[in-house]
C-alpha cells in the first residue's frame, strides 16, 4: 500500500484556521455591492415611475386649465376691419353657434351646399344617408339569401320534373307499370 502526503498552503487563513480579515471583507463588499446594486435598480426604477406619473399629472392638469381658460375667455368678435361685429362672447359660444349653423345649413342630395337644390338640413341628410346605408345593406343580405333560396327551389324542382316529363317522353312510365 502507498502512502501519500499532500500538503497545501492557505495564505487566506490564519494560524487557528479563520478566515483573514481581508478575504471576510472582500466576500462581505461582494455582497452588499450585488444587494444594493438589486435595491439601487428598484429605487430607480420606482422614483422613476413616481416621477412621470407627477409629470404626467401636473401637466394634465396645466393643459386642462389652458384649455377652460381658452374656451370661456370673453372677447369682442371683430370684422375684417376691425370694427365690432357683435357682443361680448366666449369660444366656447362661438364653437356652439358654428355647429348650429352648420347642422342647420341647407345641403342638396349629394351633400353638397349652394345650389338650387338645396332643401334639406345638413343633418337631416347625414341621419338620412346612414339610415339608408344600412337598410341597403340589410336589404342587400337579404336579397342574396332570397335569390340563393330561390335558385335551390328551382333547381331541385326543375330537375325533378324534367326527369318525369323525360320518363314520360321515352316511356319508361309504361315500362315500369308493366313489370
Amino acid at each position: 500500500m502507498a502512502k501519500f502526503n499532500i500538503t497545501v498552503e492557505l495564505d487566506w487563513l490564519d494560524e487557528e484556521g479563520c478566515i483573514d480579515n481581508a478575504v471576510k471583507e472582500a466576500i462581505v463588499d461582494n455582497i452588499s455591492a450585488r444587494f444594493s446594486t438589486k435595491i439601487s435598480d428598484q429605487i430607480v426604477e420606482q422614483a422613476e415611475t413616481q416621477i412621470t406619473q407627477k409629470i404626467n399629472g401636473v401637466i394634465d392638469t396645466k393643459v386642462n386649465e389652458i384649455t377652460e381658460n381658452f374656451l370661456h375667455r370673453e372677447f369682442v368678435p371683430l370684422d375684417k376691419y376691425g370694427d365690432q361685429r357683435g357682443p361680448k362672447t366666449t369660444v366656447l359660444e362661438l364653437l356652439k353657434k358654428r355647429l348650429d349653423d352648420y347642422l342647420e345649413e341647407k345641403v342638396d342630395k349629394n351633400g353638397n351646399t349652394g345650389g338650387y337644390n338645396c332643401e334639406t338640413k345638413r343633418l337631416n341628410y347625414i341621419i338620412q344617408k346612414n339610415i339608408d346605408d344600412s337598410l341597403n345593406r340589410k336589404i342587400e343580405a337579404v336579397g342574396k339569401q332570397i335569390k340563393s333560396a330561390l335558385e335551390q327551389y328551382i333547381d331541385t324542382t326543375l330537375k325533378a320534373q324534367i326527369g318525369e316529363n323525360v320518363a314520360k317522353a321515352i316511356g319508361l312510365d309504361k315500362l315500369i307499370k308493366t313489370k
